[in-house]
């Protein structure tokens, strides 16, 4: 079936009719807004409001949110312009994959354009009588030769005559940033309707478009009820319209078309409206009256039966006396009808998708139907330019506050806009039984990772800060996303440190290398990690004493501040004030010798102390050599004659053997002698870490500290993760801190010092997190939080956009690589037999 169109002409962003109307068309950006900030809504709906408002002098609008391309391929062709050529053949891997996985689970990566039609032939730029006069005999002249096929021309004088008006009106636009729409995405735009859901459509523009005929297209609605066959020159779709067909009373807080977008497959939203003049004879005013006396007459004729009036019926005169005040109150009133549109590759997905669209609007309370006998109507009553005029069906009058509420606009996708996928935003309200692979399925916005992003000038972000933060308690997935970054970060260029306090991380390595499945699946996977540069630092290894004294290693100030701090955490000085003063004096003495260029270290502090004249300060000195001797401790201290650390690997994976530290959860009264020492050898292991952060500022580093908690309990500790922190954006630096409490980030004087975070949920924090996340503290939000399924966390990236997200990795070798605990047949066993 061949469908007529009323497509005329295309000039720039104006589209003329056959019937010589003018339509001026212009592209909004969607707005960042999570459906968890309330206030922020009500803001941006009061926004619409004035923005809608605004537009009802040119009588006819037209809104449609299109599905577009994310166009994945194009984004990694240019992302991986930063691989590193050592692994790029792994990257491109880990790239092919990653969009096979994508189109598996998708079939293809959308976000949406967001479009608004304006006819501006109804409104005249002349100011004197004569010159309105003019126009409205032009406008009609125009109508009643366009029934004999004449055209409007696109010459001087119709520029001259629309120029005004539509600059006018694009100013108007300002209001909501929307840019005008181009001559070639104008025609591609139209035809979208005639070959949507294909790959053709889902682009900007098209090289189909410019030769490409709309009666090319055969539209078939009987094939399937419900479902019009779409044979075009891309290819075979089916479509359904689904009208909304009524709401409730109150349309406050529906939110039908930021719902819409929720679901796991592309969704059209279209609205057409029509501002209806408030006096005269086909006024509101005057319907108005009519449907006010005809519940009069209901009303009374009910009271003269003896019953009384219906419930419908006092409810429908409240709201003709709220359409009397707005009258009165001149506030524009729209006529308009709306609908969703999906498409799938055969009918059954087609019918399945709208039945998706039905039921999860249903739970709005808000009606949405098939219009099964209507669909060619429906098809052609939502091609742009085409008015609401002689329009009956699924009709709603509201103000613009009304259509405010539907939420148009808004978009809650978090992440970068190229880079490896690393989870997807989840908002499903229960995933109980799921698996992830199936949550991840059922969720269509991919956040997209790019280490390096905040190193770069990019328009919209708010924080230039390259670092990042993992918060969450023991056992919450945040070592698992700390690796799966860190691993992402490896294909590119730069150099990685890994901190593994714990020494767990390089068992798992081994294991995935020695797999001999892994070796056979993954060969580029398996060579990779045969280049990992393993450093463990045993204290029981001669060879390793001293590595880590900050006197060696550090100069000034760092290293005065460094070694002090070690020692006020593994002795108690209170009371030994002697003892403290000439630790003191030694530590700066020290320091001045080796900036001489005398082989000394930490160690001497001690000997000198011993050998004092000072009862207390010689007892005080054994005491610390008792201490330091045969513990961890001789990875901090030296007599200056050990080589430091040298670490010029691609990726170096930095363990400490036999490191015991406590729980978070402990109390630091309760700390034993051997935790408060491995305490103190954080504090040189950090600001190693600092400096391999400043080595060379042409070269990207980046450093992963994997229970950096121990920072907050330590003597000086806070002052160490601080300094790390400011070795920044300069100096081509990213920190990956991963931590058990938010507290941990949220510090009054280095609060910006993170430019993404991820808060895993922790029971005792959920105020906290909502609001270092920038998230409104209120029950419904805390509920949300304290409900938060496994492997899902809090995001906060770099344009400042929050959201939940699942982490996903669907990488088997990684998955194994990153675990940090035996998956035991008992555990299994449990979740097969859960309720």
């Amino acid at each position: 079936m061949k469908l007529q169109s009323s497509l005329g002409k295309i000039y720039k962003n104006l589209l003329i009719t056959k019937t010589n109307d003018v339509w001026a068309y212009y592209k909004v950006p969607l707005t960042d807004m999570s459906s968890r900030n309330v206030n922020k809504q009500e803001d941006y709906k009061r926004k619409q409001e004035q923005f809608f408002a605004g537009l009802s002098k040119y009588k006819d609008i037209d809104i449609q949110i299109n599905p577009f391309s994310m166009n994945i391929e194009k984004r990694f062709e240019e992302f991986s312009r930063e691989y590193d050529p050592q692994f790029f053949d792994l990257a491109k891997n880990m790239e092919e994959r990653s969009i096979a996985m994508i189109e598996k689970e998708l079939k293809q990566l959308t976000t949406e354009n967001y479009y608004i039609g304006v006819r501006i032939n109804g409104v005249g730029s002349a100011r004197t009588l004569k010159g309105k006069v003019q126009e409205v005999c032009e406008g009609a002249i125009a109508k009643v030769l366009s029934s004999s096929g004449y055209q409007l021309a696109i010459d001087k004088e119709f520029l001259e005559r629309y120029a005004v008006t539509e600059e006018v009106l694009f100013q108007h636009m300002g209001m909501v940033n929307a840019s005008r729409v181009s001559g070639d995405e104008m025609a591609h735009f139209y035809n979208y309707h005639y070959i949507r859901g294909t790959k053709e459509s889902m682009s900007v523009t098209s090289e189909l478009s410019s030769n490409y005929s709309i009666t090319d297209t055969v539209l078939d609605p009987n094939e399937h009820a419900g479902i019009i066959e779409m044979r075009s020159k891309a290819g075979l779709k089916y479509v359904s319209f689904l009208p909304i067909a009524k709401f409730k009373p109150n349309l406050r807080k529906n939110h039908v078309v930021q719902l819409s977008q929720e679901l796991p497959f592309p969704v059209e939203f279209h609205l057409k409206g029509h501002f209806e003049p408030l006096k005269g004879g086909g006024g509101i005013e005057n319907k108005k009256e009519r449907s006010n006396r005809k519940l009069k007459n209901v009303a009374r004729e009910s009271y003269e039966g003896g019953d009384q009036e219906s419930k419908k019926g006092k409810l429908n005169r409240f709201m003709l006396r709220d359409l009397e005040e707005k009258i009165d109150n001149k506030t524009p009133i729209l006529k308009w009808i709306a609908c969703f549109a999906v498409f799938g590759d055969t009918p059954s997905e087609c019918q399945k998708r709208s039945s998706a669209v039905i039921n999860l609007i249903d739970s709005a309370k808000v009606e949405v139907v098939n219009g099964t006998a209507d669909q060619m109507k429906l098809f052609h009553k939502y091609l742009p330019a085409e008015p609401l005029f002689n329009t009956k069906d699924w009709l709603h009058y509201t103000t613009v506050e009304g259509l405010s509420e539907m939420m148009i606009g808004l978009d809650n996708r978090v992440g970068d806009n190229i880079g490896f996928p690393i989870g997807c935003v989840s908002n499903l309200s229960n995933v109980n039984g799921k698996r992830v692979e199936e949550i991840a399925k059922a969720c269509r916005k991919r956040v997209l990772y790019n280490p390096f992003l905040a190193s770069e000038q990019v328009l919209g972000k708010v924080s230039d800060s390259p670092h990042i933060a993992i918060t969450g308690p023991t056992g919450g997935g945040k070592s698992f996303l700390a690796k799966f970054l860190f691993v992402l970060s490896s294909y590119m260029k730069g150099r990685g440190l890994y901190v593994d306090p714990k020494s767990e991380y390089k068992k798992w390595i081994m294991r995935v290398i020695n797999n001999k499945k892994y070796q056979k699946k993954y060969p580029l996977f398996i060579s990779y990690l045969k280049e990992y540069h393993f450093v463990t630092l045993d204290p029981d290894k001669k060879e390793n004493w001293g590595v880590l004294d900050p006197i060696c290693f550090l100069t000034g100030a760092d290293a005065k501040d460094t070694a002090e701090s070690i020692f006020e955490q593994i002795y108690d000085f209170s009371d030994k004030e002697d003892a403290r003063v000439e630790m003191l004096r030694n530590v700066k003495k020290v320091i001045a010798e080796r900036e001489a260029g005398e082989k000394v270290g930490l160690m001497h502090v001690i000997t000198r102390m011993k050998q004092s004249n000072n009862e207390e300060v010689k007892k005080s000195g054994n005491a610390l050599f008792e201490i330091v001797e045969g513990s961890t401790l001789q990875l901090a201290f030296s007599y200056g004659d050990t080589e430091g650390l040298n670490l010029t690997n691609k990726v170096t994976i930095l363990e400490i053997a036999g490191l015991k530290l406590p729980k978070a959860t402990d109390d630091p009264r309760s700390y034993s002698a051997v935790q408060k020492k491995n305490i103190a050898l954080m504090l040189p292991l950090g600001k190693f870490c600092e400096q391999f952060g400043k080595r060379d500022y042409a070269e990207h580093t980046y450093v992963a500290f994997d229970e950096a908690w121990i920072f907050t309990v330590a003597r000086g500790g806070s002052d160490v993760v601080a300094d790390m922190r400011k070795v920044g954006r300069s100096q081509n630096n990213q920190l990956i801190l991963i931590t058990q409490s938010i507290r941990d980030v949220n510090t009054d004087d280095e609060s910006g010092n993170f430019g993404r975070i991820f808060a895993f949920d922790k029971t005792d924090e959920r105020e906290l997190i909502l609001e270092h996340m920038g998230l409104e503290v209120n029950e419904d939000n805390l509920d949300w939080l304290a409900t938060m399924p496994a492997r899902h966390c809090l995001y906060k990236d770099l344009y400042g956009r929050v959201n939940r997200i699942l982490v996903y990795c669907p990488f088997e070798e990684l998955i194994e690589m990153f675990k940090t605990v035996e998956e035991t047949t008992t555990g299994r066993s449990e979740e097969m037999f859960a309720a």
